[in-house]
C-alpha cells in the first residue's frame, strides 16, 4: 500500500476543509458570541461579538432571572429591541449620523472612563437596572433576519450569559470622554443648561463632548441610546450643552428637511414617535417625550455630580433650542428657575410665516417623516402640537412659571411671527413674570440687542425657585405687538423692558422689594400692575388680606385664589418705589 507523506496529508485536508466551508451557508457560523455582561452605576452593560451578519438584521436582547434555554425565552422579559448590526458603533462620531454626509472611519463607544473604545464591529446594549431584578440578571441576544424571522436558538456562553449580573437601582452615571469641570466642584454654583438650534449638532459638535450617559426606557424608543453633552464651568454656575440627536436606525430624508436624512434625528427638545424604528409602523405610534426626560435625569446627574444649586436651574436656548427650552421648563417649573429663549418658537400651528413656512412642519421628522399636522397624538392625552405648546400652559396653568426673557424678530423666515402676539397676551392676562424685546429683524436678529437688553440678561442667573421676584403687566410704557400680521402693530418693540427690581426681603413676618424703571429707555412716567411671586418666607393664605406699603403709603391688599399679591396702577417716575408687607 502507498503511503503518502505527512505534508500531502495536510495539504489534502485542508483543501477538503476549505470546500466544506465553501459549500456551507454563511449562517453556520455563530452570528452572537462571547456576549458578556458588566453592571456600573445601576446599569447592565452588555457586549458580544458579530459574524456573518447580514445587512438589514436586527438584534433582540431577553432578561431572564436564570440562564436562557429555548424554552424559558418565551417567558422572558424582552428588554431591547431593533437593536442594529454593529451597535457597538458610536454613530456620534459620523457625519452620515446627522444628514446625507459621507461616512467616516468606525469608532466605537467608550463605555468605561479611561477605558479602550469598543470594537465598532461588535454589539452593545445598556440595561437599566429594575426593581423587579436586581441581582438574578442573565442576558440572551437573539438575531431577527431582514425578513422579520427571529432565531431564538440559546447558546450558553455565546448569545447567553452563563452567570449572572448583580446590580442595584440606582442613578445612573454619565461616562467622562474627555477632559471636564471636577465632581463637586459646583458646590455654591447654579446649573445653566443651554438648548442648540436646528441642525448646530451637524458641524463637529458632538464629537468633541466630554460626556455621554445611555439612557433608559424612558429616554427613548428603546432603552439604551446614547446621548451626549459637553460641561464647562463658569465663574458662577456650572454649564451642560446636551445635543439633541436621537438614534431611529433610518432615513427620515421623507420628512422634507435635509437635517433629516441621516438615521438619528432633532426631537426639538421634546421628543419622537415610539414607532419611529419601522417605518410600517409609525402610523400606529404616539409622540412621546423622551428627551424632556432625559433633559430632566440630566439635571438631576449634574446637581448629584457637581454639587451645585438645584434651586438655581437656568434653561436657555436658541430658536429649536429656545423653543425647548420654553416647553420644558413650563412643564416643569419646579425645577427651572428661569428661561432665556432667543427666537424660539411657542406653538406649533398651521399659521404662516414670513416666507409660508408653517411651524407644525417642525415636527415631520420626529413624528416619524410623514407631513404632521394637529392631529398627530402624544401619549398624554392630548396632540403632541397641543403638549408642545408654551401658549396652551402660559394660559391653562395656574401655578408658578420660571421668569422669562425672549427675543423675537418679525421677519424670521423660521420662526412665524403670528405665533409671537397670542403668547405675549397669554403671559400677560396670567401676570406671569417675563421680557420680550423684538424687532424687523430675521432669526439672527437677538445678535445686536439694545445694550440694556442684554444687560437684563446678566440678572438672570441669580434667579431661583425658591427667591421672590415681581412680574410686571399692563405697563404704560409697553409697545404693541399687533395681532400677528405684518403689517399691524410695532415694528420695534417691547414688554416690559426696563422694569428692574432690587433689595429682596422674604421672611415669615415681613416682605419688601424695591422697583425701578429705567427712565432712558421704559418712557416714564407711566404705570404698572406688580404681581409678586414665589415668595417662600411670607406666605400668603389665599384670598387673604395683608398690610402692605407703597413708598411709606399704608393700604390693604388682597390676596386671589392662588394667594398671589397684585399691586395694581403703580406710578414709575424713574425713582425707586418701596414695596413692603407686614401681618
Amino acid at each position: 500500500m502507498r503511503v503518502l507523506n505527512p505534508a500531502v496529508w495536510a495539504s489534502r485536508f485542508l483543501a477538503a476543509a476549505l470546500l466544506l466551508l465553501a459549500v456551507l451557508p454563511a449562517s453556520a457560523a455563530p452570528v452572537v458570541s462571547n456576549v458578556r455582561a458588566e453592571y456600573r452605576f445601576g446599569q447592565v452593560f452588555l457586549t458580544w461579538n458579530e459574524s456573518n451578519v447580514p445587512e438589514g438584521t436586527t438584534f433582540n436582547v431577553y432578561l431572564l432571572d436564570a440562564p436562557a434555554d429555548e424554552a424559558s425565552l418565551a417567558q422572558a422579559d424582552l428588554v431591547g429591541h431593533h437593536v442594529e448590526k454593529y451597535s457597538a458603533t458610536d454613530w456620534w462620531l459620523d457625519p452620515a449620523s446627522f444628514n446625507d454626509a459621507a461616512s467616516t472611519p468606525p469608532v466605537g463607544f467608550v463605555i468605561e472612563q479611561g477605558a479602550e473604545p469598543l470594537n465598532p464591529r461588535s454589539g452593545l446594549f445598556v440595561h437599566t437596572v429594575t426593581d423587579d431584578n436586581t441581582d438574578q440578571m442573565y442576558f440572551a441576544v437573539t438575531p431577527t433576519d431582514p425578513q422579520g424571522n427571529e432565531d431564538r436558538q440559546v447558546l450558553l456562553g455565546a448569545n447567553a450569559t452563563r452567570e449572572a449580573a448583580r446590580g442595584a437601582v440606582e442613578m445612573p452615571r454619565a461616562i467622562q470622554l474627555g477632559s471636564a469641570p471636577a465632581a463637586g466642584s459646583g458646590s455654591g454654583k447654579g446649573l445653566t443648561v443651554r438648548l442648540h438650534g436646528r441642525g448646530a449638532d451637524g458641524f463637529g459638535g458632538p464629537s468633541g463632548a466630554n460626556f455621554v450617559m445611555f439612557g433608559t426606557i424612558k429616554h427613548g424608543w428603546r432603552q439604551g441610546l446614547a446621548r451626549r453633552f459637553t460641561v464647562y464651568a463658569n465663574p458662577n454656575t456650572v454649564e451642560i450643552d446636551p445635543w439633541d440627536r436621537i438614534w431611529v436606525g433610518r432615513s427620515l430624508a421623507s420628512s422634507g428637511d435635509r437635517r433629516d436624512g441621516g438615521k438619528a434625528i432633532n426631537t426639538w427638545w421634546y421628543g419622537c414617535n415610539n414607532k419611529i424604528y419601522d417605518p410600517d409602523l409609525v402610523s400606529s405610534g404616539v409622540v412621546v417625550n423622551y428627551t424632556e426626560r432625559f433633559l430632566l435625569s440630566l439635571v438631576d446627574w449634574a446637581h448629584a455630580h457637581f454639587g451645585t444649586d438645584p434651586t438655581r436651574t437656568g434653561l436657555e436656548g436658541f430658536s429649536m433650542g429656545g423653543s425647548g427650552a420654553i416647553s420644558t421648563a413650563f412643564h416643569h417649573p419646579e425645577v427651572f428657575s428661569y428661561v432665556l429663549a432667543r427666537v424660539p418658537l411657542t406653538e406649533y400651528s398651521e399659521r404662516q410665516g414670513f416666507h409660508g413656512m408653517r411651524s407644525i412642519e417642525r415636527l415631520n421628522g420626529l413624528v416619524g417623516g410623514f407631513p404632521a399636522d394637529v392631529s398627530i397624538q402624544s401619549d398624554e392625552g392630548l396632540s403632541a402640537s397641543e403638549r408642545m405648546s408654551s401658549t396652551r400652559i402660559a394660559a391653562e396653568y395656574d401655578g408658578e412659571l420660571p421668569y422669562l426673557v425672549l427675543f423675537h424678530g418679525r421677519r424670521d423666515e423660521s420662526i412665524p411671527w403670528a405665533n409671537n402676539p397670542p403668547f405675549y397676551e397669554a403671559m400677560t392676562s396670567k401676570r406671569r413674570g417675563y421680557m420680550v424685546y423684538w424687532n424687523d429683524g430675521g432669526h439672527d436678529m437677538f445678535r445686536d440687542l439694545p445694550a440694556d437688553v442684554e444687560h437684563h440678561l446678566s440678572r438672570l442667573p441669580v434667579f431661583g425657585t425658591d427667591r421672590a421676584y415681581p412680574a410686571f403687566s399692563n405697563f404704560t410704557a409697553n409697545s404693541d405687538a399687533g395681532n400677528g400680521s405684518f403689517t399691524d402693530g410695532d415694528i420695534e418693540g417691547s414688554i416690559n423692558r426696563g422694569l428692574l427690581w432690587s433689595d429682596v426681603q422674604d421672611t415669615a413676618d415681613h416682605f419688601g422689594i424695591t422697583v425701578t424703571a429705567d427712565a432712558a429707555v421704559s418712557g416714564v412716567p407711566g404705570r404698572v400692575d406688580i404681581t409678586l411671586r414665589r415668595l417662600s418666607g411670607f406666605v400668603i393664605t389665599p384670598n387673604a388680606s395683608v398690610r402692605a406699603t407703597v413708598d411709606g403709603q399704608a393700604r390693604t391688599v388682597r390676596a386671589n385664589a392662588d394667594g398671589l399679591v397684585t399691586f395694581e396702577g403703580i406710578e414709575m417716575l424713574g425713582v425707586p418705589v418701596r414695596i413692603e408687607l407686614s401681618r
